[in-house]
């Protein structure tokens, strides 16, 4: 089965991209006395954005914001036009999926039973998993590579594989808006490519890709839009051209002036 009938199975192409959007306006977030974002407004329609920023920044954080996991001490969330607080947790994962960077404590399920976690907002009575939901997880761990693995238990995965593992969990909930927490980190350059070619083609059916993460090449790769955090204020946002280079990243970072561009 090609790349392109998969997705036909496992994700609905989106017919129009401005029926959908991300807002963060005003996003201000502060833990401790310590201010982590700062006045953040960010406004998403499609395509596969970036959030690029050294540690501390606030990039992780401000995905958790977006999808609701913490709440911003003040601004707002919009997700299709409606406030993030208005949308109740069963609609909203429908809407977003997260994909968090950090490994997850799930000794026990297989790789088939992880991955069909993201089928629980269509969970039929009693709890149970339609056929159609078989063929869609059976899809997912097929375009990530890991179907001769479905009956293997997660915790005797790498971690490299856990984080291949996240991305078709995600792809098997089916949501229009995917968030990516550093969803290159321990992988090989075989499946960085991968990881790169599922979210250019998502980019491509009109999905709304975020993703935040350390790896420049990665962003300058795959993103159209690109926004630059440092010390939990927006420094700069345009496309990777704008906002890649030189300057820019020695000023976020604070490197010295005789840094070599890499990128």
């Amino acid at each position: 089965m090609t790349l392109n009938n998969v997705y036909n199975v496992i994700f609905t192409k989106i017919k129009k991209r401005d029926d959908l959007n991300l807002e963060l306006t005003n996003i201000t977030y502060i833990k401790n006395k310590r201010t982590i974002l700062d006045n953040i407004n960010l406004n998403f329609k499609g395509y596969c954005n970036g959030i690029l920023g050294p540690n501390g920044s606030g990039k992780s954080t401000l995905l958790k914001i977006a999808t609701g996991i913490i709440k911003p001490t003040s601004g707002t969330v919009k997700v299709g036009f409606r406030d993030l607080t208005s949308i109740t947790r069963g609609d909203l994962s429908k809407l977003i999926t997260y994909i968090p960077q950090d490994r997850e404590n799930i000794s026990g399920f297989t790789v088939f039973e992880y991955v069909e976690l993201g089928r629980y907002p269509y969970r039929e009575i009693f709890g149970s998993t339609s056929q159609n939901s078989k063929v869609i997880i059976d899809e997912c761990l097929n375009t990530v590579g890991l179907i001769d693995r479905s009956e293997d238990l997660v915790n005797h995965l790498s971690g490299g594989e856990m984080q291949i593992l996240r991305i078709a969990r995600a792809l098997a909930q089916r949501t229009k808006i995917i968030l990516f927490d550093e969803p290159t980190s321990n992988l090989d350059l075989k499946n960085s490519r991968k990881i790169s070619d599922i979210i250019s083609h998502l980019s491509e059916l009109g999905a709304i890709t975020l993703i935040a993460s350390h790896d420049i090449r990665f962003i300058n790769q795959v993103c159209d839009n690109v926004a630059l955090i440092k010390s939990g204020k927006l420094f700069k946002l345009g496309t990777p051209n704008q906002v890649i280079n030189n300057k820019n990243i020695i000023d976020a970072y604070d490197l010295s002036y005789d840094f070599k561009e890499f990128f």
